[in-house]
């Protein structure tokens, strides 16, 4: 679990095996779609449904301050009306078969002054969809919409688009530190007793991953 924001379009073409749902008909359109997933903007509806998935300290341990904890329906609602108007920069995760029910959240950090070439990333998923790739499965494709779609460069606001995407992880996250490996971003340093959690000190550690190494991998995935 990781978290980048202050709680945590042309898209890439939908995968021919993704299954085949539909919306209804007053949720905002998905701004991609993986095998099992969808991520779309967040709606007043999602309250109860997101209320559910994050109200749980397994969750809340390895997020920011920000993310409350309990989760409530007001911190669920408070979230949603913030994120509400464009430029968005923070989803709804949901199931491809239940699009209108929100598993989790992710979210992006643009970098700013020189560092202004990346965006940081970050992510949480409800405890009942923990241990089944689904997270791998998410982050490969906001990687891709990141690097790879017109409104990823859009969002970015420069020519070309964001150059880096990084992340960081509370040492002893054993799962987001292997999602973060899975999905091909490189470990590059632990900055050691960087944080404060529940009265603890933890280690940050940090993955990266380049535009050019995600064009590399493309292209040859496309060669085999």
């Amino acid at each position: 679990m990781h978290d980048s924001s202050t709680q945590a379009a042309s898209a890439p073409a939908a995968r021919d095996d993704a299954p085949q749902t539909t919306a209804p008909p007053d949720l905002p359109a998905p701004i991609f779609t993986t095998a099992r997933l969808l991520v779309r903007p967040l709606h007043p509806q999602d309250a109860p449904s997101m209320s559910r998935a994050a109200n749980t300290p397994a969750i809340a341990k390895h997020m920011t301050n920000t993310f409350p904890s309990p989760y409530t329906l007001d911190s669920a609602t408070t979230w949603i009306a913030m994120n509400r108007d464009p430029p968005f920069l923070n989803w709804a995760i949901c199931s491809a078969a239940a699009p209108d029910q929100v598993v989790g959240g992710c979210g992006l950090k643009p970098g700013a002054d020189v560092q202004g070439c990346g965006v940081e990333i970050g992510f949480w998923l409800g405890e009942p969809w923990w241990g089944k790739g689904y997270m791998t499965e998410l982050l490969r494709g906001m990687v891709g919409w990141v690097f790879g779609s017109e409104e990823g460069v859009r969002l970015s606001g420069r020519p070309g688009g964001w150059t880096r995407v990084w992340g960081w992880v509370f040492g002893g996250n054993e799962g987001s530190l292997r999602v973060f490996e899975k999905a091909g971003f490189r470990r590059e340093g632990v900055m050691r007793g960087a944080a404060e959690k529940w009265g603890e000190s933890v280690d940050l550690v940090v993955f990266g991953l380049l535009k050019g190494e995600w064009e590399e991998r493309k292209k040859k995935e496309t060669a085999e």
